[in-house]
């Protein structure tokens, strides 16, 4: 779009020249007044265009860097979130590490890959994370309700200080992540990547504190002061957890389905002929 902008103001430039060429040819001798006035209408065309041009690229080197930067963000909460799971065991806690994966993942696809085959690959990737993750929290679900005989999971005694403290130091960096990003965004010059990297991040701070929450809601049980029936406490202790990350990973699977088809179908009208695209 800068480019084509661009291209606009030169031939417009251009076509300004030969109109003048064409007068001089004709035998019209421009007043000074009239030959200054011409000359700095082209003068400000051409610092318009230049304007532009310095514009465009500062907003595309602005994306370039923030696409970096969140990809080396992520990959640092990809860390912090596998610890934590390591020390804890929660299904909330493996379905937001799979979420901070799919954010690597696509970061690289944008830096690295042919876009959609890129987003492909990581539509393909996190649907078998989530069907991962779908699996054993509703079998805990049912093994809840009674369906199916109580298999152990998980940490037998989680630490949860660590893993309470990962989550938080993830929830910040998102944040401050979301901040940054605002700030950029006022600017006229912000680029496509700065706003989607700032509502992916907003995005992440509730998905993780949702994760937060349900992955120790024994806390919050605690903070009730026993207002909650004891059978209640029991249901609520033991399935929030799973029941966060099985109700989760639903509609993130979905999600990822239909974008796998439509990269698909981007693809087949990428690679198809010319004359089946015009029919």
């Amino acid at each position: 779009m800068c480019n084509v902008m661009f291209w606009k103001c030169c031939r417009h430039m251009l076509s300004l020249d030969q109109e003048g060429e064409a007068t001089v040819a004709n035998g019209s001798n421009l007043e000074p007044s009239a030959k200054k006035d011409a000359d700095g209408e082209l003068k400000q065309h051409a610092e318009g265009a230049d304007a532009k041009k310095l514009a465009d690229q500062s907003a595309a080197e602005q994306d370039e860097m923030i696409k970096y930067i969140a990809l080396a963000i992520n990959s640092a909460l990809v860390v912090c979130k596998t610890v934590a799971l390591i020390v804890c065991g929660k299904y909330a806690i493996c379905q937001s590490l799979f979420d901070s994966v799919g954010d690597v993942l696509g970061n690289i696809a944008v830096i690295i890959f042919r876009e959609e085959i890129g987003v492909l690959l990581q539509a393909i990737v996190m649907g078998l994370a989530s069907i991962g993750v779908i699996i054993p929290a509703g079998i805990s679900l049912l093994v809840l309700a009674g369906i199916l005989s109580e298999a152990s999971h998980g940490t037998e005694d989680p630490d949860r200080f660590t893993a309470i403290l990962l989550c938080v130091v993830a929830i910040v960096t998102k944040g401050l992540v979301y901040v940054f990003c605002r700030v950029l965004a006022r600017s006229r010059n912000c680029g496509i990547a700065v706003q989607a990297i700032r509502g992916d991040a907003a995005n992440d701070v509730i998905m993780n504190s949702g994760a937060l929450v349900c992955a120790f809601p024994e806390f919050g049980v605690a903070l009730l002061g026993g207002r909650l029936l004891k059978s209640l406490e029991i249901y609520v202790v033991k399935g929030m957890d799973p029941g966060w990350a099985f109700g989760m990973s639903i509609p993130i699977l979905h999600g990822w389905i239909e974008t796998g088809r439509e990269q698909i179908a981007a693809l087949q009208d990428n690679l198809a002929p010319d004359h089946v695209k015009n029919e």
